[in-house]
């Protein structure tokens, strides 16, 4: 099996609809010429549409492909290009919706579906204990292992950004009216002011706090056929995307300077009772802890280690930029960024393995 990054011209496709929002990734939806919906992403960016973080559609990318390596469901991501367009280079990925009679749920409509008075804001509340109580709320907790793997992943990756709309599930039921055409027709001329965030999610978390208080009322959602846990996506925010190539290469020469960036970056899901965010392995360490979760945690471990080789992660680094048409070779990663996400992976897998 390769893990190549496919290269994807999107010039002529397309666009549905373009949600912009400050200070976050330029993002669109855009339909290619069998009509099958996918999603472009830039790298982030500032208030004065500047560039932040070059290298983080790369990140994406590339955890896409090593976790499809180590085993996890992850949703794929590859090269999109786009001529003349904001970001010329980004990612793109096929949508998680087959078709209308599915629809992708955030977990942030579980937790407030759970507790009515949470918000996003009370970050304090976001832990691992409460996403457990939520999806016991929903029955929904046959996908706690999936939570588990998510956070293990997270731990390879560096990924300090999972939020609470950055994990799903995805529901099958009755064909309602949410496919794209339906919706981007029906709500064409508020889009601009009903948008600061995602329309599509927008639409589906109000939908999804009626599913929940429906579920509640019948007892809840018994017949786990209807859900799937969605393929874990948004993990740009990982493998140092944000350090300059100037940091890049002192990062290289100075394996101290290496160990204290792991030992810095925390994990956004955290544990009840700890007044501050802890890191990736503390976090795993404490799931460990429990006896309902430390055979899941052991196995997935243990799976991983089946696996890993480091020579063949390195294979996968150093071609991900190969399908880059010449003249786009700008875009490509430098050698010594690339050598310095191998090293990072490589010592965070090994704590990993350690716990």
């Amino acid at each position: 099996m390769t893990f190549e990054a496919k290269f994807i011209d999107i010039t002529n496709w397309d666009e549905l609809f373009h949600v912009n929002t400050g200070g976050t990734r330029d993002k669109m939806v855009v339909t290619d010429q069998k009509g099958e919906y996918h999603f472009f992403k830039g790298s982030k960016t500032s208030k004065d549409k500047s560039i932040l973080y070059p290298q983080e559609f790369w990140s994406e990318i590339i955890t896409s492909k090593i976790g499809a390596y180590l085993g996890f469901n992850l949703l794929d991501y590859n090269i999109g290009y786009k001529k003349e367009g904001l970001q010329e280079i980004g990612c793109i990925s096929k949508t998680m919706i087959e078709s209308d009679s599915y629809k992708l749920t955030e977990g942030k409509s579980y937790l407030s579906g759970a507790d009515p008075n949470y918000r996003i804001k009370d970050q304090h509340k976001y832990t691992f204990q409460f996403i457990v109580k939520a999806l016991e709320f929903s029955n929904t907790e046959h996908f706690i292992p999936e939570i588990i793997k998510i956070i293990i992943f997270d731990a390879i990756i560096s990924n300090g950004d999972r939020h609470q709309e950055n994990w799903a599930i995805i529901l099958k039921g009755k064909k309602e009216s949410s496919g794209f055409k339906k919706v981007e027709l029906k709500y064409k001329n508020i889009v601009a002011n009903a948008l600061k965030k995602n329309f599509m999610e927008w639409y589906n978390i109000n939908k999804e706090k009626r599913h929940i208080k429906k579920n509640k009322r019948s007892g809840g959602a018994k017949d786990k056929s209807i859900t799937t846990f969605a393929p874990i996506y948004d993990s740009g925010s990982s493998l140092a995307r944000e350090i300059t190539n100037e940091s890049v290469n002192k990062m290289l020469a100075n394996d101290a300077m290496i160990n204290k960036y792991i030992k810095r970056g925390p994990a956004e899901i955290r544990w009840e009772g700890e007044p501050k965010k802890i890191s990736h392995f503390e976090l795993i360490k404490k799931i460990k802890g429990l006896k309902e979760y430390e055979k899941i945690v052991s196995d997935e471990i243990k799976r991983i280690e089946s696996i890993w080789k480091e020579q063949e992660m390195i294979s996968i680094l150093e071609s991900i930029d190969t399908n880059l048409p010449p003249d786009l070779s700008n875009h490509k990663l430098s050698e010594a960024r690339k050598k310095l996400i191998i090293k990072l992976i490589t010592l965070r897998l090994n704590k990993l393995l350690n716990i």
